[in-house]
């Protein structure tokens, strides 16, 4: 069944002609749960339709949701992960001198491969890995590594995103949103290696100069870790990364999926710390993970706003005998992502289309489109399309013809004789010039 439904949710997708940001958060106050964290961007990531969003342009700072631009760098920038080895420089180190930081043991001069190092910087949140890739794909410098990371932000069209260091430790200058980095983490994604990375739960580190042995790293979002996890657990939940310093609070990044729909949620500024500053022991941006996940699960659902060739319109048809009219259909299936419990009546369509139209007309030629609304956010939009063949009839097209010109003022008239007057002096003087020749 679960196989048939994602199937079905591909197809009405396909037949989408467009389909618009709309968030839904306010007709679904009664069920909403409530929301914990600073600010949040939630995506239906089968439509690209926002059903929630909390504060999302919002500058705050990202913490280690930073090093999913690096790992996005480093996947681009070295063609073999898993064969490419990286020695590490004794300088990195000094930056994290009395700090406490999130490391995967990786040691001054251990020589560790490129793909251990992704794993140990995305998995574990390691932040001497991020340190050791920057500098090696910076050729030696982190400062132009952060500036290919503020390039490739831009790129993506993060433009409130501003980044000073590969790892996420809080810097005054180092800040972006709910939104931008939805947009870095969608087109993460994307990329197979990162998506394979981001959502394993736990990874083997291969033996090093510096480890003689395996070691393990795990993943930091307790969400997908059915052992670790606890009452954080959601077995509809995978990857993507976690970020926490005094600063930004607790973010997380993560996708679930269930019955064929998928959502993408980017959580900022979880609170760590009550009024009297006692650290909490609930960790809020899992609780708000999951029960946003529940919410959008529990509520939203396709829902069809008008079918193939459903006759949508009709239209004032010149030039033919047959009819002064024709029927105006829906070009193709339209669905929307929607709460499950509105009223459809409520769903407004506007049309946009010519006067009239001329024949000849054919069947499926795009006439004008139907704008769907609902409470004045637009929803998408069809083309309508012609239903039949209609042919011209000449005899129409001249009366029609003389229609136009008798609906010129006299002058106009005049001006027209005397121009087709020149014309056809014009044409016979050319052709007596001809027959003087043949002459």
């Amino acid at each position: 069944m679960k196989k048939i439904l994602s199937i079905f949710l591909v197809y009405i997708i396909f037949c989408n002609i467009f389909i618009g940001y709309v968030s839904y958060a306010e007709e679904n106050k009664k069920s909403m749960p409530i929301v914990n964290s600073e600010s949040v961007y939630m995506v239906n990531t089968d439509s690209e339709t926002v059903i929630y969003e909390k504060n999302p342009n919002k500058k705050i700072a990202p913490a280690s949701l930073v090093k999913i631009m690096t790992a996005i760098l480093t996947i681009e920038n070295i063609e073999d992960i898993q064969n490419t080895k990286i020695e590490s420089k004794g300088y990195i180190y000094d930056e994290f001198v009395n700090i406490n930081i999130s490391n995967a043991d990786i040691k001054r001069g251990e020589i560790i491969t490129v793909e251990d190092l992704l794993y140990a910087l995305v998995l574990q949140s390691a932040g001497e890995a991020a340190s050791i890739l920057a500098d090696y794909i910076g050729e030696g410098s982190i400062d132009k590594f952060v500036s290919m990371m503020n390039d490739k932000a831009k790129e993506l069209g993060a433009m409130d995103t501003n980044f000073t260091n590969p790892h996420g430790l809080d810097d005054k200058d180092q800040y972006t949103t709910a939104k931008d980095m939805y947009t870095i983490s969608k087109y993460a994604m994307k990329n197979p290696i990162f998506n394979k990375i981001s959502t394993t739960n736990r990874y083997e580190m291969k033996p090093t100069n510096k480890h003689q042995t395996p070691r393990y790293v795990v993943h930091t979002n307790l969400m997908i870790d059915k052992n670790r996890g606890g009452k954080y657990y959601y077995s509809y939940a995978k990857g993507i990364k976690t970020g926490t310093t005094d600063k930004a609070g607790r973010n997380l990044i993560s996708t679930a999926s269930k019955n064929g729909y998928n959502y993408m949620l980017v959580t900022m500024g979880g609170p760590m710390y009550d009024s009297s500053g006692k650290k909490f022991t609930d960790n809020y941006a899992f609780i708000d993970g999951i029960n946003l996940y529940n919410w959008a699960f529990d509520n939203f659902i396709f829902k069809k706003i008008v079918g193939k060739n459903t006759s949508v319109d009709e239209i004032k048809l010149k030039l033919s005998f047959k009819r002064n009219h024709i029927l105006l259909s829906s070009k193709e299936d339209f669905y929307h992502l929607m709460d499950k419990n509105i009223d459809m009546d409520k769903i407004e369509k506007k049309i946009e289309k010519p006067n009239y139209i001329k024949a000849p007309i054919k069947v499926n030629d795009v006439i004008g489109k139907v704008i769907f609304s609902y409470e004045g956010n637009q929803l998408g939009e069809v083309d309508l399309i012609s239903t039949e063949d209609v042919s011209k009839n000449l005899l129409l097209e001249w009366f029609n013809i003389i229609d136009t010109i008798l609906s010129y003022s006299i002058v106009q008239i005049i001006l027209i004789i005397i121009l087709f007057y020149f014309i056809f002096m014009f044409i016979k003087k050319k052709n007596m010039k001809k027959y003087k020749k043949i002459k």
